[in-house]
């Protein structure tokens, strides 16, 4: 098993995140894991599936550093078109938009086949649409409203995958 390389120059990819609401702020949160991404700070990874609480209960802890290539922990990022099916995706709870964009990938990083694992990133532009839901805020709210993220974020007036595709291929 070899280490994953620590990359010299930031790796950019694609994700998807819900934006929720947070005390009285709106926050970009990870559509698989519960992780709130906090304007200004790098998020870091850690293990969720082998270092939780619940593992050591289950006998299975493992600890290691994240992305490890012995698991599949980390921080993904993947091309625009691998990543848009998460758009449509309905999740319950607070969700009020939800955001697309590019994202700066640093650190230990693993390639994967459709993209990147790694151990640090944060957001580096942001294209925000409703989510379609009925409590769901106006695109170009949600946009205003994650500004304190500090990088480029622009509204999408589309509800569909490949219609959000489009708009964002158009405006780059």
């Amino acid at each position: 098993m070899s280490a994953a390389p620590d990359y010299v120059e930031v790796v950019s990819g694609w994700r998807v995140w819900l934006v929720i609401r947070h005390g009285q702020s709106l926050r970009l949160q990870s559509v698989v894991y519960p992780t709130l991404w906090e304007p200004g700070r790098e998020v870091v990874a850690r293990c969720l599936r082998y270092c939780s609480p619940l593992a050591a209960r289950r006998g299975r802890r493992r600890v290691h550093a994240a992305p490890d290539s012995g698991c599949d922990c980390g921080i993904y990022a993947s091309k625009l078109d691998d990543v848009a099916h998460y758009l449509s995706e309905r999740r319950p709870g607070p969700v009020v938009a939800r955001a697309i964009g590019s994202v700066s990938l640093w650190g230990s990083i693993i390639e994967c086949e459709h993209g990147w694992r790694a151990s640090h990133a944060y957001p580096s532009s942001l294209f925000v649409s409703s989510s379609g839901d009925r409590s769901s805020l106006d695109a170009d709210q949600a946009a205003m409203a994650l500004s304190d993220y500090g990088v480029p974020i622009r509204s999408l007036r589309a509800y569909i995958c490949d219609e959000l595709v489009a708009g964002i291929r158009a405006a780059a």
